[in-house]
This record gives structure tokens, C-alpha cells and sequence, in this order.
């Protein structure tokens, strides 16, 4: 007989099968790694991609919510403005010269606070621009005009008139326009 080591038996009996199995359990467990790692990956995404969603309807809620204040506080402080100039061509009419005082009130201080607040919640910077020169507009309109001193009372008259005619009603439709385009955009 001849004599066969332990290594010659060991092949011989199917060692092959062995190391087959064992690079098979080594390879299936680095490929499980790698799905592990994509699955936990995808799940990562998934997670961080619904954080954004839902961050997007809160802002979204958010603007719907300040713009639907804000046409309502743009009328409360066109009235008030109106409201001055209404009170300033009166009083040229029947005195020829302007007050040295005119009407206001708490209302009408709440009313400019509230849409200087409503115009800092605005994200988008062109129409808290468009925002910020109406409020400048009907604050030049609240004050006498410029030189107002050397102006006759039919001149100043005219200049309250055109304010209130044309210039107030300009400043309305233009802001307006920019909220109304911009909330367009909310719902698309």
C-alpha cells in the first residue's frame, strides 16, 4: 500500500468543496454588506428627501398664510393715506391752507405696524421690495408735498387731488400686481 498523508486525503476527500463553501460564506457576506449599505443609503435619501418635502409645505403654508394677510393690510393703509388727503383737500377747499395737524389715529398707527411686520414674514425679496416702496409711497403722501410753503392753496389743492387721484390708486395697483403674480406662483 502505499502510504497517503493526511493533506493527500484531505484533497483527495474534497477540500475543494471546503475552501468553496468558505469563500462562498466570505463573498455572500461582503455582498450583504454592500446591499446593507445602499438599502441604509436609500433609506437615508428617502429620509432626508421627506424631511425637504415636508419643509417645503411648511414654508409653503407659511407664504400662503402671510400673502393672504397682506392684501387686506395694503387696503387698511391705502384708506388711512386716503383718509389724510381726503382731510387735507377739505380743509384747502374751505380754509385755502392745509391744517397743521391731520387725523390719526391708534388704527392707523396699527395698521402701518402691521404690514411693516407682515412685510418682514415675505421670503421673496422682489415683492417685500415692492412692499417696502408702497409703504415709503404713502408715507411721502401722508406728509405736505415738497415746498408746499410757496405753493398757492389751487396748486396745493391740485397736488392733495392728484395724489389721491391718481398717484395712491398707481402705488395700489402696482403692489397688488406683485402680490397677486406672486401668490399665482404659490399655487402652481
Amino acid at each position: 500500500m502505499t502510504d497517503i498523508t493526511w493533506i493527500q486525503s484531505l484533497t483527495a476527500l474534497g477540500v475543494g468543496p471546503l475552501i468553496g463553501a468558505a469563500v462562498g460564506f466570505v463573498g455572500s457576506g461582503a455582498v450583504q454588506r454592500g446591499s446593507d449599505a445602499r438599502a441604509a443609503q436609500r433609506e437615508n435619501q428617502a429620509r432626508v428627501d421627506q424631511l425637504e418635502q415636508q419643509r417645503l409645505a411648511e414654508r409653503r403654508a407659511f407664504e400662503v398664510s402671510t400673502f393672504s394677510r397682506l392684501p387686506g393690510l395694503l387696503q387698511r393703509n391705502a384708506r388711512s393715506v386716503a383718509k389724510i388727503l381726503l382731510f387735507d383737500i377739505r380743509t384747502l377747499k374751505e380754509h385755502e391752507q392745509m391744517a397743521s395737524n391731520t387725523p390719526a389715529n391708534d388704527e392707523d398707527f396699527a395698521a402701518r405696524v402691521d404690514l411693516s411686520l407682515a412685510m418682514g414674514e415675505v421670503l421673496d425679496e422682489g415683492v417685500r421690495d415692492n412692499l417696502g416702496k408702497a409703504l415709503q409711497a404713502f408715507a411721502r403722501m401722508e406728509l405736505p408735498p415738497i415746498g408746499w410753503e410757496q405753493m398757492t392753496p389751487d396748486e396745493l389743492l391740485a397736488e392733495r387731488t392728484r395724489q389721491l387721484d391718481v398717484h395712491l390708486p398707481g402705488v395700489m395697483s402696482e403692489t397688488s400686481e406683485a402680490l397677486n403674480s406672486y401668490r399665482r406662483s404659490l399655487y402652481s
